[in-house]
C-alpha cells in the first residue's frame, strides 16, 4: 500500500509544475475545472428533466389531437381515419374495453409513464372543459388532473452527461455522431366519450436533439480564467522572485547588493523590508568583523616584527628554531585573517578558464610536479567565466598543493590529472590524485577550518588545515561548491565548481 501510494504521489508531481507560479495556475485552474465540470454534471440532471417534461407534452398533445379527430367522425370512419394518422411510428387501435397495459420495467421509466399520462389527462381537460381549463390557467385549481388515460414507456434512452459532453465534443470536432438503437417506446390508452377506447403505440426511434454538452463554453471560461490567474500569480510572484535573485546574490557578493525596492502586495513588501534589514546587519557585521580583523592585524604584526629583531641578535643555530616558529605563525596568521574575511573585495571579470588551466600545468610542471590536463581540446570550448580572477587562482592552486602533496603512493611523486565539465548554468574543474584518498567519514570534516588528517597531513608536512576551507568559501563566493570523491580504482577526486553569470 505504501509502494502504491508513493508511486501515485510521484505520478502526481510528475504532472504538478514546480513553480510558484505554475503551482498556483495549476491548483486553482483545475479546482475552477472542476467546479464547472461537476456544476454541469448536476445541472444536465435538470436538462434532462425538462427535455423530458417537453417530450411527453409534444406526445400527449400528438395523441389528444388524435383522439378529439376521432370523436369528431362516425363510427364507421374511425378506423380509416387511424390508418391515416400514422405519423413516424405512431399507430391507433380501437378497443371496445379499457385495455391493461404492461407496468414500467423500471422506478425511472415509471416517473416518465405518469409524467405522460398526466399532459394526456391535462390536454383532455384543456379541450373537454374550457371553463376549467381557463380557471387552471388563472390559477384558481392547481392540482393536477386524474384523469382516465393510460400511459406507459416501455424503453426511454436519453444521454448521459458523459454521453453529452462526447456529443458535443464529436460536434466541436465535425464528427459524424452514430446512432442506432430506439431511443423510445411507449403505449398508452386514452377513452373516447362514447367508451371506446384507443390504443396507441409508438415507437421513436431518435429524440429531439437534447442541448449539447457545453464544452465549448467551458473551454472558452477555462482559459480566460487560466489567463488572469496567471497575470495575477505573477504580480505576487514577481516580487518573491526578485527577492530569491537578491538572496542568492546576496551570498555572492554582500558589497555589491543593494537593497531591495519595497513593492507587492503588504505581506511581500514587509518581507522584502525584513531582507534588508537583514542585509544591512550582516553588512554592518562584516565591516565591524574586518575592522577588528585589520586591528587584530596589526597588533599582531608589531611584536612579532620586535621578536624577529630580537633573535637576529642570536646565533645561527639557536636562531633557526625561532624563525621557523615565526614563519609557521605568520602564515597561520595571513591564513586566518583571509579566510575570516570571507568576501573578497576583488571586483568580477571575465576570466579565460582554458588560459588560466593552461598556466597552471605549465607552473606545476616547472616546478618539477607531474601536473597535467586530460584533455586539452575541451579547453578550447570554454567559454570565458564571470568571476574573480584571483579568487579562483587561489582556489584551484590550494586544490593542486594538496593533490601534489598527498597523492602519491609508497613514497613515488603524485601524478595529478585536471579535467573540466562545461554546463550552460556552471563550469566544474576536476582535480584527481592517485593517492589512498579520503575515508567516506572524513570528507566533510576536512573543510572544517584546522583540521587535520592523521597522520600524513599535519603542521610538520606543512598543512595548517586551512587550505580547504578557504577552497570552499572562494567557490561557494562564486555560487558553486566544493565535493570530494574516492576515485573507483583509487585516488581522490575533487570537484569544483563556479556558477556562470555569477
Amino acid at each position: 500500500m505504501n509502494r502504491l501510494t508513493a508511486a501515485l504521489r510521484r505520478f502526481f508531481w510528475f504532472f504538478v509544475p514546480k513553480s510558484l507560479i505554475g503551482q498556483l495556475v495549476f491548483t486553482f485552474s483545475f479546482g475552477f475545472l472542476s467546479i464547472l465540470l461537476i456544476s454541469t454534471f448536476f445541472a444536465d440532471h435538470t436538462r434532462q428533466y425538462f427535455f423530458l417534461r417537453n417530450f411527453a407534452a409534444d406526445c400527449a398533445r400528438r395523441m389528444t389531437d388524435s383522439v378529439l379527430l376521432l370523436e369528431m367522425v362516425p363510427e364507421p370512419s374511425r378506423a380509416e381515419l387511424l390508418q391515416r394518422l400514422r405519423y413516424r411510428g405512431l399507430r391507433g387501435i380501437l378497443l371496445p374495453a379499457k385495455p391493461e397495459l404492461p407496468p414500467p420495467p423500471s422506478e425511472f421509466k415509471a416517473n416518465a409513464s405518469e409524467l405522460l399520462r398526466t399532459y394526456i389527462n391535462l390536454q383532455l381537460e384543456e379541450s373537454r372543459n374550457p371553463a376549467l381549463s381557463q380557471l387552471r390557467r388563472s390559477g384558481e385549481v392547481e392540482t393536477m388532473p386524474e384523469g382516465p388515460a393510460l400511459a406507459t414507456i416501455h424503453a426511454l434512452r436519453m444521454p448521459t452527461a458523459l454521453e453529452s459532453m462526447k456529443t458535443s465534443i464529436y460536434r466541436t470536432l465535425d464528427i459524424k455522431i452514430p446512432r442506432t438503437g430506439i431511443a423510445c417506446s411507449l403505449s398508452a390508452a386514452i377513452p373516447l366519450e362514447d367508451g371506446t377506447w384507443v390504443l396507441f403505440e409508438d415507437d421513436i426511434p431518435h429524440l429531439p436533439s437534447v442541448p449539447s454538452f457545453p464544452i465549448s463554453g467551458i473551454f472558452l471560461a477555462e482559459v480566460f480564467f487560466v489567463g488572469i490567474s496567471v497575470l495575477a500569480f505573477r504580480l505576487i510572484a514577481y516580487p518573491l522572485r526578485r527577492l530569491a535573485d537578491a538572496a542568492d546574490k546576496l551570498g555572492r557578493d554582500l558589497p555589491g547588493t543593494p537593497p531591495l525596492v519595497e513593492g507587492g502586495p503588504r505581506e511581500v513588501r514587509e518581507t522584502i523590508r525584513a531582507f534588508n534589514r537583514m542585509q544591512r546587519r550582516i553588512r554592518d557585521f562584516i565591516a565591524d568583523r574586518e575592522s577588528t580583523l585589520a586591528a587584530v592585524s596589526h597588533d599582531l604584526r608589531t611584536p612579532l616584527t620586535r621578536m624577529r629583531l630580537r633573535v637576529e641578535s642570536l646565533d645561527e643555530e639557536a636562531r633557526r628554531p625561532f624563525q621557523k616558529d615565526m614563519d609557521e605563525l605568520q602564515r597561520l596568521m595571513d591564513t586566518t585573517i583571509e579566510l575570516a574575511r570571507g568576501s573578497s573585495s576583488e571586483e568580477l571579470a571575465p576570466l579565460d578558464m582554458a588560459a588560466l588551466l593552461e598556466s597552471l600545468e605549465e607552473d606545476r610542471q616547472d616546478m618539477g610536479q607531474n601536473v597535467r590536463i586530460v584533455d586539452p581540446a575541451k579547453l578550447e570550448k570554454i567559454a570565458p567565466l564571470r568571476a574573480r580572477p584571483m579568487s579562483v587562482k587561489r582556489c584551484l592552486d590550494n586544490l593542486l598543493d594538496n593533490a601534489v602533496r598527498y597523492g602519491g603512493q609508497d613514497g613515488s611523486p603524485a601524478v595529478v590529472e585536471m579535467d573540466v565539465d562545461d554546463q550552460p548554468d556552471r563550469l566544474t574543474v576536476i582535480i584527481r590524485d592517485h593517492g589512498s584518498g579520503i575515508p567516506e567519514d572524513q570528507r566533510e570534516k576536512v573543510f572544517r577550518p584546522f583540521y587535520r588528517l592523521e597522520p600524513s597531513r599535519n603542521r610538520n608536512t606543512g598543512g595548517n588545515g586551512l587550505g580547504l576551507a578557504i577552497v570552499r568559501t572562494m567557490a561557494r563566493q562564486h555560487g558553486g561548491d566544493v565535493v570530494l570523491e574516492n576515485a573507483p580504482d583509487g585516488g581522490l577526486v575533487a570537484k569544483v565548481s563556479f556558477r556562470r553569470n555569477a
